[in-house]
């Protein structure tokens, strides 16, 4: 068993009945599905982008909008943005925005 501290979480992909958490260079298979993690992290900083895809907003640097829209992370990793949570994405983003 190990505590990973939240914030330390860059992102979650989606690998069938798994999900691998990335932290820094890190990753860490876990027999738990992602809507398992979207839902335990609900008020936390993370948004899903896609169906396999749950980010932490403090660690997104880019969005790139357009054709193949995708966003960047602070590690320099792209993840791609689907239609179905763009809206969604940009909502928190603009929160995220005046808070600064």
């Amino acid at each position: 068993m190990e505590i990973i501290s939240v914030d330390d979480i860059i992102h979650i992909k989606a690998d069938g009945n798994y999900s691998i958490i990335s932290i820094g260079d890190e990753r860490r298979r876990i027999s738990k599905k992602i809507k398992y993690f979207e839902e335990k992290l609900n008020g936390y900083d993370f948004i899903r982008i896609h169906n396999s895809y749950l980010v932490n907003v403090k660690h997104i640097k880019e969005i790139r909008l357009g054709r193949r829209m995708q966003l960047q992370l602070n590690n320099g990793t792209f993840l791609p943005i689907s239609n179905s949570y763009k809206a969604q994405l940009m909502e928190r983003i603009g929160e995220e925005c005046k808070k600064i």
